[in-house]
């Protein structure tokens, strides 16, 4: 379980720091901490420092669990000095925004609701097992072969 954890924190935290640096070359000037505010498993120092946005270059202010200010470069992120509290297991998000983009793209909802997609009917997909009733006895130059 222990390395689980660890494994989930590093990933998360890898897959964050990748974002960052797309964002940066992608020339976003802004980040904003996006939590779970609806989840009861959301920290509610997380809960507390969501909405807060800051220049890319900077780090976001956050709050342990005893209430010490922490920076974080991107959620889960212990380069400044963040303890466990803030990083381990930390399911929080980061949006980034560029000055020329002011909303979110448009939806392509026209309204009309998707079929649920057919699943195959598993009579059919299954294989029947071999049997020799289902095979076919040839003379070939070297004796009898089967198909």
């Amino acid at each position: 379980m222990r390395a689980q954890r660890i494994a989930r924190t590093e990933v998360l935290t890898a897959n964050r720091r990748g974002g960052l640096r797309i964002a940066q070359d992608a020339g976003a000037q802004k980040k904003q901490w996006m939590a779970n505010v609806g989840s009861n498993r959301t920290r509610a120092w997380h809960k507390k420092a969501n909405g807060q946005i800051v220049s890319i270059d900077q780090p976001f202010v956050v709050r342990n669990c005893q209430g010490a200010e922490q920076k974080l470069m991107i959620p889960g992120d212990y380069s400044m000095g963040a303890t466990g509290d803030n990083t381990i297991n930390c399911r929080c998000a980061v949006r980034y925004i560029k000055p020329e983009v002011t909303q979110p793209p448009a939806s392509t909802n026209t309204g009309r609701r998707r079929r649920p997609r057919r699943r195959p009917d598993r009579r059919h997909s299954r294989l029947e097992p071999f049997t020799r009733a289902h095979s076919t006895t040839h003379q070939g130059p070297g004796g009898p072969f089967l198909f």
